[in-house]
């Protein structure tokens, strides 16, 4: 039995296995830089990076915007402006995150964070992953035109928000500084999401979709030393590869297909 031929908007294994070989190389490239950055300027950063965190997220939302002019494509809808956008908002929304790490070392408080080594491994795993395609199945439905479609999904992520944090007991013991930055920065990461998942498709998903993990990694290497950096980054990996396929999946499925059909139908009507 023969596979019938992919549609034009699903990812051919190339576009797919090109956007797994660039993923890789920002994650590392990403990882690296950022430890860099955290263990030479910390100090620094902790003197200016209250008010530096307001604009990071802002930032990250602009990299994200449009670009017009010459893109240099592989294979068929792979993009490196696409890299590039992701980079420039990693960094940005990073330093909110290292804002917050050193105002804890300098309290000497503990990061209430969830610490990987608390729970199960599969569990750990299983849940991030499958938490984030939830949630990216609600932000892809941001800009849906049709409302009716829209709140049921955009209330579900939000109802996985509220649980994920109510099973963090350690969540309430934040600051109201570190609380409200947390916040805010948990908002332009959804914003940002929702503007790169609306106008990418194929391999630029996967990638969009796996950028938000270089973070979780940075996390992970700087809070839970004691879990050592092989299994963070096994944690991180596991978790990747089943996002990323859920991506890839949903990119093939007909809930995709029907949702670009009633986007697609409704601006020809404005039109």
């Amino acid at each position: 039995m023969t596979m019938p031929p992919a549609s034009p908007d699903q990812p051919s294994r190339a576009d797919l296995a090109t956007s797994v070989a660039a993923f890789a190389l920002v994650t590392v490239a990403a990882a690296w830089g950022l430890n860099l950055v955290q263990q030479t300027w910390a100090e620094p950063l902790t003197a200016a990076g209250i008010r530096l965190s307001w604009l990071a997220p802002t930032l990250g939302a602009v990299a994200a915007l449009p670009l017009r002019g010459t893109r240099l494509r592989i294979g068929r809808r792979f993009s490196w402006v696409v890299v590039g956008r992701a980079l420039v908002a990693i960094g940005s929304i990073a330093l909110c995150w290292m804002v917050l790490v050193q105002l804890y070392r300098a309290d000497a408080r503990p990061m209430p964070v969830v610490n990987f080594g608390q729970l199960p491994w599969p569990l750990t795993i299983l849940g991030v992953a499958f938490g984030t395609l939830f949630t990216e199945l609600g932000l892809r439905s941001v800009l849906h035109p049709t409302l009716r479609t829209r709140l049921p999904l955009l209330a579900a992520a939000g109802i996985t928000g509220l649980v994920t944090a109510a099973a963090n007991p350690k969540i309430w013991t934040f600051a109201p500084v570190v609380l409200t930055l947390a916040i805010v920065h948990h908002l332009a990461y959804a914003a940002l999401a929702a503007v790169w998942i609306d106008r990418l498709k194929g391999g630029q998903l996967v990638v969009a979709t796996s950028a938000g993990f270089v973070m979780n990694l940075q996390l992970v290497l700087i809070l839970n030393e004691e879990a050592g950096v092989l299994y963070a980054w096994a944690c991180l990996a596991a978790v990747w590869l089943l996002s990323a396929a859920g991506a890839w999946w949903l990119n093939r499925s007909h809930l995709w297909s029907r949702q670009q059909a009633g986007t697609d139908r409704v601006a020809s009507d404005v039109r």
